[in-house]
């Protein structure tokens, strides 16, 4: 039986596990799981708790809520998965265990970009490591043709193109989206 304001979301449709999930409180979450709170609750971004654990790199809210049967392919609005927001976040040990719960690594969101394209993105070399240890691809598109390596070269994370070249990500991929119509390689965003 669902507790008396369990699920009482505010204005933005945040509810009291959402709450707790993203500042990791564990011992909350179960709490709120055991008066039946909807694990699945979409806040105004569409993001569930299991969005916010990952987001905030809280491992063992990330557990508690898998263990509940939460959702680990939800996508938000922006078509982010729980795994992007980890990945974004820089969150190695979050990686971990959404892998290790199944996640889908080449998720793509809305715009196309990937798990891998996040971390790359964000220098987050240990999250790099980890995703192409689990089989990620390095040469995943987006929307724009842009790779790991162009998010990479863009963010000037001179680690992360290092990780990448390493793993064998081509250095002469071309976007499709930049000034005068034709493309730019990846470590042309460098210069």
């Amino acid at each position: 039986m669902q507790a008396a304001g369990s699920d009482a979301a505010n204005a933005d449709g945040v509810t009291p596990l959402h709450r707790a999930a993203e500042r990791g409180h564990v011992k909350a979450i179960s709490t709120l799981l055991q008066a039946d709170a909807n694990k699945e609750a979409a806040d105004k971004d569409g993001a569930n708790p299991l969005h916010r654990a990952a987001g905030g790199g809280h491992v063992e809210a990330i557990v508690a809520l898998l263990g509940a049967g939460a959702n680990k392919e939800s996508a938000d609005k922006d078509g982010a998965t729980p795994l992007h927001r980890a990945a974004g976040g820089g969150h190695v040990e979050a990686i971990d265990a959404l892998l290790g719960a199944g996640a889908n690594k080449e998720s793509a969101d809305k715009d196309g970009a990937t798990p891998l394209h996040r971390a790359a993105g964000g220098g987050h070399v240990e999250v790099i490591v980890a995703l192409l240890g689990a089989g990620a691809n390095k040469e995943a598109a987006d929307e724009d043709g842009a790779t790991p390596l162009h998010r990479a070269a863009g963010g000037g994370h001179v680690e992360a193109i290092v990780a990448l070249l390493g793993a064998g990500a081509n250095k002469e991929a071309a976007d499709k989206v930049r000034p005068g119509g034709g493309g730019e390689w990846a470590l042309v965003f460098m210069f």
